[in-house]
């Protein structure tokens, strides 16, 4: 597959899901697993923001309430979901704006 826009439309998710063997879907909508579970986008793989996605800091002065995780930490967790160089990923939240796909990415 070519070049693909890092943002797409729905028609487009559609066709990689269909075409693409190394496509990646993954939820990181930043509502916990319970939402997740109650609704998903078929084949999404759950990341969680406080548990993937950020470190948990005892005060939110040092590096805000969810600061970045290490890099070898995210790099495990990106193996974990079977991410490679090769790999389209499509990443989705529903947060209209609060960034938490944007955070994955």
């Amino acid at each position: 597959m070519g070049e693909i826009s890092p943002i797409i439309q729905p028609e487009e998710l559609l066709h990689l899901k269909q075409s693409d063997e190394n496509f990646i879907l993954i939820d990181a909508d930043g509502g916990g697993k319970q939402r997740y579970l109650s609704k998903h986008l078929e084949g999404a793989y759950f990341v969680d923001l406080e548990a993937d996605l950020s470190v948990a800091v005892a005060n939110p002065a040092n590096g805000g309430r969810h600061p970045l995780p290490d890099p070898k930490v995210f790099a495990a967790t990106i193996s974990k979901l079977g991410i490679g160089p090769k790999t389209h990923v499509v990443i989705y939240d529903d947060k209209n704006g609060a960034n938490a796909a944007a955070r994955f990415w």
